[in-house]
């Protein structure tokens, strides 16, 4: 089950391809056998296509989106649907490839019913995965177990995990601090908690806008000083790097809700479980 799941990771980087690229038949059945057979490079041959991030940032330009993209495709990856989304999902492979062996336990907090990050990380030779959500159907894919459980209090046993990652999920109804308080506790001492969520540099008044998930949050730099850095010295955690909370250009496309088309960026942080704790 695990090799069928591999191969198919394998072609879906080949759909992602296309549909960035203008191929022919013949050309994408090239790629196809390209993908299973060169994927994933190896440690040295990834390092030139890593983005890792040393302190907390907007995603600030679309140059970015379009670098993002192109490192995805290289390294064999298949490319988040939303094209922005490559940017944090990037960040936090890079930071998970350059500081935590294969062997390291990976919790995704909000995982949805399908992992962009634990499916990445299984290509490239990651054996111990985890996602839950509320929303998620229990099952095992390949190295990777989804559970269904509230990700501000799951049932994984303390310390369990090397990296636990929460990307672009707290801004759908998650309290922060609990969320912090979670993966502090399933954090071992020195390992890294990678969170990304929506952002803007001035708050954004939406009252009453929705989105496919419910109710809409933007972070402002004060909500992300008050509800993610200041807090999280109390629940052992270090976050890594002076944030920069500077905005350029408002990349998220959401033309399905005219209100956010445009109108906001995204934000990644990165933490370490202190060695004491």
């Amino acid at each position: 089950k695990q090799r069928f799941f591999n191969v198919y990771l394998k072609i879906q980087h080949v759909g992602s391809r296309r549909r960035g690229q203008n191929v022919g038949r013949l050309q994408g059945y090239v790629q196809t056998v390209q993908a299973l057979i060169k994927y994933p490079l190896s440690p040295a041959a990834a390092q030139p296509f890593l983005r890792p991030l040393t302190h907390p940032q907007p995603l600030k330009t679309w140059d970015q989106v379009e670098d993002s993209f192109a490192c995805v495709m290289h390294l064999g990856l298949p490319a988040h649907k939303g094209r922005e989304k490559n940017w944090d999902f990037l960040a936090a492979f890079s930071a998970i490839m350059q500081q935590a062996n294969p062997q390291a336990v990976i919790v995704d907090l909000g995982s949805g019913n399908s992992s962009v990050i634990l499916e990445w990380l299984h290509l490239y030779g990651y054996k111990n995965l985890y996602g839950c959500d509320l929303i998620v159907a229990p099952r095992r894919d390949g190295h990777v177990e989804y559970t269904q459980q509230d990700l501000e209090k799951t049932t994984y046993p303390d310390g369990f995990a090397d990296v636990v990652t929460c990307l672009s999920v707290i801004e759908h109804g998650v309290n922060p601090e609990r969320m912090l308080a979670e993966a502090s506790r399933l954090l071992k001492p020195g390992g890294l908690l990678l969170i990304s969520t929506d952002f803007w540099c001035q708050p954004r008044d939406l009252t009453g806008i929705h989105d496919e998930l419910g109710q809409v949050t933007i972070f402002s730099p004060q909500a992300l000083q008050t509800q993610l850095v200041a807090p999280a010295a109390q629940y052992g955690l270090e976050i890594m790097g002076v944030p920069d909370f500077a905005c350029n250009e408002a990349v998220v496309n959401r033309p399905n809700v005219p209100e956010l088309h445009r109108q906001y960026t995204f934000y990644f942080l990165k933490y370490k479980k202190n060695i004491k704790n």
